[in-house]
């Protein structure tokens, strides 16, 4: 029984002592509502002025990284759409090489169809680019875009020059004197030469234009 009121005692002591602390904080905290002034009308506009002025550097913080992000993303899209156009080039490069191949071979009738066919080929290729270079044009302005409309033009022209001079001048049939074929040829031969070039020269100037985009590339 002794000790049941002893521990009732220390209860009691303890919840006496919180009521007086709750009591002092109660007491403090009055006496600190009427002893302390509240914030006057210049102090309330100044804490408002510089919760504005937080709001308004938060925003503009987060205006400008997604500003970054958005700029980043495009530029990553672009840099993927002119890859595109320097596969289709690499692809006709690599094609007119093989006609060059095939006419500078042939033995028969059926090696001058085979780089007939392989000019078609080209040819599609360089639609390709025209057309992806179309696309790509549209998402860029300035400079940026007489380049894409130069190099547009520079395809076109190749193509029909493909046509005219190489396609229309390959001869018939492979005549059986050698000399003779070599120079019904040459015609063909020279103007993929010459073309395989200029279409060289469409690779570096987008290769420049890629550079922009921090990628670099070899036909």
């Amino acid at each position: 029984m002794a000790d049941v009121s002893l521990i009732s005692g220390t209860i009691a002591e303890f919840i006496d002592g919180a009521l007086i602390i709750v009591i002092l904080m109660i007491i403090y905290y009055i006496v600190r509502l009427f002893i302390v002034p509240p914030p006057s009308k210049e102090e309330r506009a100044a804490k408002q002025k510089e919760l504005d002025e937080r709001r308004a550097k938060f925003g503009e913080w987060v205006g400008t990284k997604f500003k970054e992000r958005k700029h980043k993303a495009q530029k990553e899209q672009r840099k993927g759409d002119v890859s595109v156009v320097k596969d289709n080039i690499k692809d006709a490069l690599e094609g007119m090489e093989d006609v060059h191949s095939l006419l500078n071979k042939a033995m028969k009738k059926s090696d001058l169809e085979k780089a007939k066919k392989e000019l078609n080929k080209v040819k599609d290729v360089l639609r390709h680019a025209v057309h992806n270079l179309r696309l790509l044009r549209r998402k860029h302005e300035g400079d940026d875009r007489k380049v894409m409309e130069k190099v547009i033009g520079e395809i076109q022209r190749i193509e029909k020059e493909l046509i005219d001079d190489v396609e229309d001048q390959i001869p018939p049939d492979v005549d059986s004197i050698h000399s003779k074929y070599v120079s019904d040829v040459k015609i063909s031969i020279d103007n993929i030469i010459k073309l395989r070039g200029s279409l060289g020269g469409v690779w570096n100037e987008l290769e420049d234009f890629h550079v922009k985009f921090g990628e670099k590339g070899t036909p």
